[in-house]
């Protein structure tokens, strides 16, 4: 990866939506057990690298992600205001359906070493309204904790999770959005294969619309994947 260490926000859109969240004790307390049953039905899709654990979201992810997304400095790019806890549990409950509708989605990111939490990053069909020739494709996002920024970690989560789409039939052309401001989040794009094809509004602002074809790169990505698990 030639790019240098960026320190702010790097964000490729994710999904979006709103829920009422009630959490309660009782929730709480099976956190661990529900945890245990889960990790036997996702370990097929998790992803080590040399640094990072990438893992489908569990109950007990809740209180990083809603930090995350509570955070103005990571959502300024994304929207004007952060996103309440009510939307961070809908974000979750919908990246486990996909995970069951497609067979794909989203991971979380967190150290190998301290299990610290990093951030989100993943592929979904988000039926968007899109040009007619992108509509329909899986589209990729990775965002980032204030505290993963400028450490390299969006790179080489990025690079794995590409690895692990480019293994699916059907599935190795994909799409992002992300504001043209975010230069962060467009070199990481670049980098890794994206293109820019053209600007779409969004929320008021001109966002990038990037396409890559892994079955048309000339190389694949540099991995630095130590383990890929496949279905």
């Amino acid at each position: 990866m030639h790019q240098r260490p960026r320190k702010g926000p790097l964000s490729f859109l994710p999904p979006a939506g709103r829920c009422t969240l009630h959490q309660c004790a009782a929730g709480r307390r099976k956190a661990n057990h529900r945890r245990r049953t889960l990790s036997a039905l996702d370990s097929s899709s998790s992803i080590i690298t040399e640094r990072l654990v990438l893992a489908r979201h569990q109950p007990e992810d809740l209180d990083d992600c809603v930090a995350m997304w509570r955070d103005p400095a990571v959502v300024r790019l994304i929207r004007s205001t952060p996103f309440d806890a009510s939307e961070t549990w809908s974000r979750i409950l919908r990246c486990v359906g996909h995970w069951e509708f497609t067979g794909f989605g989203y991971w979380t990111i967190r150290t190998r070493a301290e299990h610290r939490f990093c951030g989100e990053i993943g592929f979904a069909y988000t039926h968007r309204d899109m040009p007619p020739e992108y509509a329909g494709l899986p589209e990729f996002g990775c965002t980032l904790a204030r505290s993963a920024w400028g450490r390299n970690i969006a790179q080489e989560a990025t690079h794995a999770a590409l690895d692990w789409m480019d293994q699916r039939e059907g599935l190795q052309r994909t799409i992002a959005i992300t504001d043209e401001r975010n230069r962060a989040a467009m070199a990481l794009g670049y980098s890794v294969g994206y293109v820019r094809r053209e600007a779409i509004p969004f929320e008021g602002h001109a966002f990038a619309l990037m396409e890559r074809d892994g079955r048309t790169l000339s190389r694949p990505l540099e991995g630095h994947v130590a383990e890929l698990a496949t279905r």
